[in-house]
């Protein structure tokens, strides 16, 4: 529900809340290191290991593996960070912030909104 005044209050209330959910992920760094950490490793150890498959007959002529493991690595980073998302979003629920929300008089779409900007800022 969009007051009578438009959009604004919206906009400022997703604003807000994305910036309480990039500043609680700032707080926790090490939750974010398995976003980063998992898929290079992942795009360092497979495209070492199946380098070779470039030189198979029929096989695309392509520069390297890589170009074959990054979206694949791209994928895995961002749903480490929608995991992360939901994850806060449950505990929100859980501790009572979510049903505060709820009953002020927050418009029912930057909820949900404010988090998932804020999980794809961070």
């Amino acid at each position: 529900m969009v007051g009578a005044s438009g959009r604004l209050p919206a906009i400022r209330q997703t604003a807000a809340l994305a910036r309480r959910s990039v500043v609680a992920e700032r707080r926790q760094l090490l939750n974010i290191l398995p976003g980063l950490v998992f898929p290079l490793l992942l795009a360092a150890v497979y495209s070492r290991q199946f380098s070779r498959a470039l030189a198979m007959p029929g096989f695309p002529q392509v520069d390297s593996f890589l170009d074959f493991i990054l979206p694949a690595c791209v994928v895995q980073a961002v749903s480490f960070g929608a995991t992360a998302a939901g994850t806060e979003l449950a505990l929100d629920i859980e501790n009572g912030f979510f049903d505060r929300l709820v009953a002020s008089p927050v418009a029912r779409f930057p909820i949900l909104l404010g988090r998932l900007a804020g999980a794809s800022l961070v």
